[in-house]
């Protein structure tokens, strides 16, 4: 399957701005769709991807408002996509966030997302930084971060980490799931070309 094939739908789920990751996707050549409401049509594309700026509580409010919950969970159970989740999207995907006590996430990686207990770095973490991975496409690149919670330390699932203070997950996979904590449609070329490298592997 070639990019130009690949079926691509963004969910707008009424946080964050939809707007980089979509003409990210477009710039690659694939085939792109936005909509903001669960449907059967969601059965017709190759990859979903879940953007998302903004607070724990209120990305699974609008998930759940808005129908994608169950829609999601059985994708991911089927692996019948693949889905990609970016910063607050990559969080949804694990079980809490102190960010919001008492709302469960996805919980499809069993994880809890921790804020950042650092004395002499600045909270929100900001900026470019450095991942590390045994993905050549990932490891020893400069990405764009912008999250004061974190998945803390590594894990089993974690495919990329990054040391702001003390090291963390900035990307997790499981599957045909991944999760990306920074901005890869903001990473420039490094995260086009990452971007470009998960869809083919994961599709191709």
């Amino acid at each position: 399957m070639t990019l130009s094939k690949i079926r691509v739908v963004v969910l707008d789920y009424g946080v964050g701005n939809i707007r980089s990751i979509t003409n990210a996707l477009l710039f690659l050549g694939l085939q792109v769709d936005v909509i903001d409401r669960a449907s059967s049509a969601l059965s017709k594309y190759d990859l979903v991807v879940v953007p998302g700026v903004g607070l724990f509580k209120e990305g699974m409010n609008g998930l759940k408002e808005r129908g994608f919950v169950d829609v999601l969970n059985k994708i991911h159970e089927n692996k019948t996509h693949m889905i990609i989740g970016i910063c607050l999207g990559m969080q949804l995907f694990c079980l809490g966030s102190d960010e919001s006590p008492g709302v469960p996430g996805l919980g499809w990686f069993k994880h809890y997302i921790k804020k950042f207990d650092l004395t002499n770095y600045r909270v929100p973490h900001v900026g470019w930084n450095k991942t590390f991975s045994e993905n050549k496409f990932i490891n020893n690149q400069y990405v764009y971060f912008v999250h004061s919670y974190a998945l803390l330390g590594v894990h089993e699932d974690s495919y990329a980490t990054t040391i702001y203070g003390n090291k963390f997950t900035s990307a997790i996979k499981l599957n045909r799931t991944v999760g990306f904590q920074f901005h890869p449609e903001k990473s420039q070329g490094v995260g086009l070309e990452l971007l470009q490298h998960e869809i083919l592997e994961g599709l191709c």
